[in-house]
């Protein structure tokens, strides 16, 4: 993160956790410019993986958090065991005893179920594979909201963005608040613009307003020191050359730190200078002691002829100061990451061959 030592700038992570550990309801809340509030986050809960989410509404936020993923299955697991306790079978056996049931059948064992499960209707629905509402329900009620998070076990770290006009903000952090009393355990974190936090200061309720001032967390780039925050927050001071500039480079640089053989290589948006007349190139990825530069393009690297005339000088000056350049598609970082992976495992590979 560009700061002087993990201990200095984690602390007041760590303060959180420890609040958490308590059962004492904590929303972290960082306010900083462009991603740097997702990359503090995604760093410090390394090497555990966290979810990172933009919402508009409060239900979005626990269908991609409760409705996906481990979460998701723990919950499916439960519900189906109130379904079976409700119709009196082992759990077992509720495949059968469900065989054959029609599906007006099906929809009325949903609404018992649901209403012994103390859960909306649409999970249970889910959970019985009959059509459901768009979405997953549940954020409406506090008590539904409980249950479910209750029957999730553990779901992962969750960082939240919202997005929309002040309505679907006040809807996302209600959402969290209220997962943060039901759950004070869980790991939730809140990614703000300073516009958004005076929004939210000026429009949420007092009771919300005095939680997140508890978590609130103020991120600054360290070339300005001077900027001003709210009293009482910590502030955490970065290296604004140390974050990733897109999602697709920050996802890309978490999965090689997850493997051991490729932890530690790669630095983000390192900067390299040099060639006749010598210029700065940033380097999206740079493994500096195997001279391997990794480039992820995205969209805007092919809209146009110049862009792409650009990037290949750039590639050119970098093979001449004997560097190996990798280049990439930002979509394959997610639609085929073993492809991506594999690729750049391959240039490792024949960059340490080649090192004495």
């Amino acid at each position: 993160m560009g700061v002087a030592a993990e201990s200095d700038w984690s602390a007041p992570l760590e303060r959180h956790r420890s609040r958490r550990e308590q059962a004492v309801p904590t929303i972290t809340v960082l306010v900083g410019p462009q991603r740097s509030p997702e990359w503090l986050w995604r760093r410090w809960q390394r090497p555990a993986p966290s979810l990172v989410v933009t919402a508009a509404r409060g239900t979005e936020v626990l269908e991609q958090w409760l409705g996906r993923g481990a979460a998701r299955d723990e919950i499916q697991r439960a519900l189906l065991d109130v379904v079976a306790a409700v119709i009196g079978v082992p759990r077992s056996d509720l495949g059968g005893a469900l065989a054959g049931r029609s599906p007006a059948q099906l929809e009325a064992l949903a609404l018992r179920a649901a209403a012994h499960a103390d859960v909306d209707v649409d999970w249970m629905r889910h959970a019985l594979a009959l059509p459901c509402s768009d979405g997953l329900a549940g954020a409406e009620s506090p008590v539904s909201l409980g249950r479910l998070l209750a029957l999730a076990g553990r779901p992962p770290p969750l960082l939240v963005r919202p997005a929309g006009a002040t309505p679907a903000l006040l809807d996302v952090v209600d959402t969290l608040y209220r997962i943060s009393e039901e759950a004070p355990r869980a790991e939730v974190a809140l990614a703000l613009d300073e516009q958004a936090l005076r929004l939210l200061r000026s429009g949420a309720p007092p009771r919300v307003i005095a939680s997140l001032m508890e978590g609130l967390v103020m991120l600054r780039p360290r070339e300005s020191p001077g900027e001003s925050r709210a009293a009482g927050a910590h502030a955490i001071e970065y290296d604004a050359a140390q974050f990733a500039r897109s999602q697709a480079e920050l996802t890309l640089f978490e999965r090689l730190e997850r493997r051991p053989h490729t932890r530690g290589l790669f630095r983000l948006n390192r900067v390299v200078t040099g060639g006749e007349p010598a210029r700065a190139m940033e380097i999206d990825l740079l493994c500096e002691p195997l001279a391997l530069a990794v480039e992820v393009d995205g969209y805007h690297h092919f809209r146009d002829a110049e862009a792409y005339r650009r990037d290949r000088r750039k590639d050119v000056r970098l093979q001449e100061l004997g560097y190996l350049v990798v280049r990439v598609l930002a979509s394959d970082i997610e639609a085929a990451p073993e492809h991506v992976l594999e690729t750049i495992d391959r240039a490792v590979e024949s960059r340490r061959r080649r090192s004495p």
